[in-house]
């Protein structure tokens, strides 16, 4: 059987990354056969010749495993403390199982780690007849996973480097109302165990690993350093709300009516609060902020 250039490589691209495409190419092949050759004829050994030391399939495997050693190094790469908490053999086996599941689409080696938590969510074994120390543990690698893959997007994402980050007059209420407030691409949010965040601080590790407290976390880059830091919950509310208004901006007045009315929080609260922890979200990149043509300070 003469198969053209074109069939040839996109039969060894698809037999060395075991994409779903092979299937495809192998009854596309079927149908451009003048024999009329069945799809289980076409076979590794019709594609390669053989050499003085290994079969077809024996040479095929070696591009096989080092397309698959190569992929196994991202998620390593990616997921560093997720590796650490699991230990090798562990990691190992669910990232094999996850390029299984989610073989790599896309040109960009960045993506290949998108739907590593869910994939761990996805096989998670049912949970509700155990307890809370035991559920912990279940769901501390999920939580892990989700936290590195929001550092790694923060790392990748546009940042606020080289911008300007204004700030308004804190004690001008009018000014700070009609402040326009944007969700900038390196900034997320996300609950989590508590023990997680002593994850990512080393020198916690052992004191706090059994710690089953929800805490809320930001994870932003800011100075082209990514930063994972503790929030509270109402900061947390207020930056899933103006992530929801991403990429359009927001007035400070109209989120905080949504906040209040969505969760039940004081106005008057929050508008003290903002006066202190605006400059610190600023300053970290959790939010961008528009003057609308007012003056901001100095």
């Amino acid at each position: 059987m003469r198969l053209s250039i074109k069939h040839l490589q996109q039969q060894m691209l698809a037999h060395i990354t075991g994409t779903p495409e092979a299937k495809f190419m192998q009854a596309e092949l079927m149908h451009a056969d003048s024999d009329k050759k069945t799809s289980e004829n076409i076979q590794t050994h019709q594609l390669l010749r053989p050499n003085s030391y290994l079969n077809p399939t024996q040479a095929l495997a070696i591009y096989q495993l080092a397309f698959t050693a190569r992929l196994l190094d991202c998620l390593r790469a990616d997921f560093p403390i997720l590796r650490q908490h699991l230990g090798d053999p562990l990691f190992h086996h669910f990232a094999t199982e996850y390029l299984k599941a989610f073989p790599p689409n896309s040109y960009s080696l960045f993506d290949l780690g998108e739907h590593f938590a869910d994939y761990l969510q996805q096989t998670c074994p049912d949970l509700s007849s155990l307890d809370e120390a035991d559920q912990m543990i279940y769901l501390l690698p999920i939580e892990i996973a989700r936290a590195e893959r929001m550092r790694v997007s923060a790392l990748r994402a546009k940042g606020t480097e080289g911008l300007t980050l204004l700030e308004p007059d804190y004690h001008h209420l009018p000014q700070l109302k009609r402040i326009s407030l944007t969700s900038p691409d390196v900034c997320s949010v996300m609950t989590a165990q508590a023990s997680l965040l002593h994850w990512f601080n080393q020198n916690s590790i052992e004191q706090n690993s059994e710690d089953c407290r929800r805490i809320y976390l930001a994870i932003s880059r800011c100075n082209y350093r990514v930063t994972t830091d503790p929030i509270e919950q109402w900061q947390y509310d207020f930056l899933q709300v103006l992530k929801e208004a991403h990429p359009s901006s927001i007035f400070l007045e109209d989120l905080i009516a949504q906040l209040a009315n969505r969760c039940r929080y004081d106005v008057d609260m929050i508008y003290a609060r903002l006066a202190l922890w605006l400059p610190v979200a600023i300053s970290r990149a959790y939010i961008l902020v528009e003057l609308n043509n007012c003056e901001h300070t100095d």
